[in-house]
């Protein structure tokens, strides 16, 4: 599909326990199959979710910026984002979604960039019936989060940026991490209730961006009063900033974004057509149709199973991963679903659409202290010629893109599997390297011997030498020797598996190199 293009509601065996998906202008929403004691996702709430996106992403909308809309559906598409939708909630699956029980479940978020699930909401009982604005705000907030994450900063890269120069929050800089901070400040947004999740990571830091941007939208739009349970959505925002007026006057520059740019490419759904689509006890009717106009039968008729698209990985192939500015993203650990505590996988960067990241020199850092933005896991910024992606604390997806991708070790913690990074879409034919901060790394030496091993034989005969890095190419694993000559790769603090190189790709002592 294309960013101008919305499909038919499909089967397909290609996205791992998801059975079925919907393409809406490049953005693949994506149905859970039956699993884990819950139900599969309905067709028709599928196509209430995609009908959703086409309202919120509508060309035809007043103040709608073709240019501005394009670059952001081009990022959607370039980050090969998916929407995620199941039943319930996270908690509802047993055994749990990412415990590893679930066939392609890993690859498929390891392939693909997300924020949320969207949840088909259920009572207690296991019965849809939730009120039509339980489900409306559940739906719209969670795809406001996809959009913002990746679609807005695609747009526009410095006013609505969301992503790192460093890894960590303070590196995260623009008119939006400004407006963010200036509405904590005048009481406009409180985020304490997110103080437990504070890591200091970037991706902490973007679940809070996120945050905001949903509460500025649902004020802009007056859908708090409409639409929210009690018509609040204090203390996260305050009740005292529900109009246009009051969020021009304590948070302008928030308002500014949101009437220069934000309004450029997301549309406001009227209220009418939301009705019809949401209606109490699960009733309502989606009305979607494909862009060829023809209604889909319902229920469809099985179609064949998708065929991947060879520019994704799928479970078989090398996977990709994530971009981030030019140097001067569950055990795996992406970005941070809230609601479901799921990771979400990093993004892979979009080679039509320039978007760089502010220069750190410029970079105006997020305050972590308790009411500000702090951060959490890395996603990937919109490609430059140069990337950089940023090892940081536990297991992260570091996602190479087009041109010369960086990836960068400046934090050094115990070399253990749970610690590993995963290093996506490693290419040393692009100028590809993996860079090394000594003053963290202290055993390794300033020329940064290394050699391959074919065998595990081999790969303990080598890490008897005075080697720094050991590479098993088989999996694709690349060790620290941390005790030089001595028997094995040293104590863990020292030594040990520093990452994983999905695919297997080849790699030389070209390119390791030290900061």
């Amino acid at each position: 599909m294309t960013i101008s293009t919305t499909s038919a509601l499909q089967s397909t065996t290609s996205y791992g326990p998801f059975s079925k998906y919907i393409d809406v202008y490049g953005l693949k929403i994506l149905g859970l199959s039956g699993i884990g004691s819950q139900p599969e996702v309905q067709d028709e709430f599928l196509k209430k979710t995609a009908q959703t996106f086409k309202l919120l992403l509508n060309p035809n909308a007043a103040g709608i910026d073709a240019a501005s809309r394009t670059r952001a559906l081009e990022g959607l598409n370039s980050y090969n984002v998916i929407q995620r939708v199941g039943v319930g909630s996270y908690d509802a699956y047993s055994p749990s979604l990412d415990s590893g029980s679930y066939p392609g479940w890993h690859q498929v978020n390891d392939n693909n960039n997300a924020t949320d699930f969207i949840w088909h909401l259920q009572d207690r009982n296991g019965s849809f019936s939730p009120s039509g604005k339980n489900q409306t705000t559940e739906l719209l907030e969670h795809a406001l989060h996809t959009l913002s994450q990746f679609a807005l900063p695609s747009a526009f890269p410095n006013e609505l940026n969301v992503f790192s120069s460093n890894g960590r929050a303070d590196g995260i800089s623009g008119d939006l991490s400004d407006a963010y901070q200036e509405a904590v400040r005048n009481g406009v947004y409180d985020p304490s209730d997110y103080s437990g999740a504070n890591d200091g990571s970037d991706s902490y830091a973007q679940l809070l961006l996120r945050e905001y941007v949903f509460c500025l939208i649902f004020a802009e739009w007056g859908f708090t009063q409409a639409l929210v349970e009690g018509g609040t959505l204090a203390p996260e925002w305050s009740d005292s900033h529900l109009s246009q007026a009051a969020i021009a006057r304590d948070n302008p520059i928030g308002h500014r974004l949101f009437t220069n740019n934000i309004s450029k490419i997301i549309s406001k759904p009227s209220l009418q057509e939301l009705g019809l689509i949401f209606k109490d006890g699960d009733q309502g009717l989606s009305g979607y149709l494909p862009s060829n106009g023809q209604a889909v039968p319902e229920p469809p008729k099985p179609e064949a199973p998708l065929t991947p698209d060879p520019s994704i990985a799928t479970p078989t192939q090398p996977i990709p991963e994530q971009p981030q500015t030019p140097l001067p993203l569950n055990d795996r650990k992406p970005i941070l679903d809230h609601h479901t505590q799921t990771p979400l996988s990093n993004l892979p960067s979009p080679a039509s659409v320039i978007t760089p990241t502010p220069p750190i020199e410029t970079a105006v850092p997020i305050d972590l202290k308790p009411n500000v933005i702090p951060d959490e896991s890395p996603i990937r910024e919109p490609i430059t010629k140069e990337t950089n992606r940023f090892a940081g604390k536990g297991r992260k997806k570091l996602r190479g893109t087009t041109g010369i991708t960086n990836f960068i070790f400046k934090k050094a913690e115990k070399f253990t599997k749970k610690n590993a990074d995963l290093i996506i879409r490693f290419n040393p034919d692009e100028g590809d390297r993996i860079l090394f901060d000594l003053d963290e790394y202290v055993v390794l030496s300033e020329d940064l011997s290394f050699k391959k091993a074919r065998s595990k034989r081999k790969l303990k005969s080598l890490a008897k030498e005075d080697i720094d890095l050991i590479y098993f190419q088989k999996k694709g694993a690349l060790y620290i020797n941390g005790n030089g000559p001595a028997k094995g790769l040293g104590d863990p603090d020292k030594g040990g598996l520093l990452a994983i190189l999905k695919g297997n790709p080849g790699l030389t002592g070209n390119d390791l190199q030290s900061l």
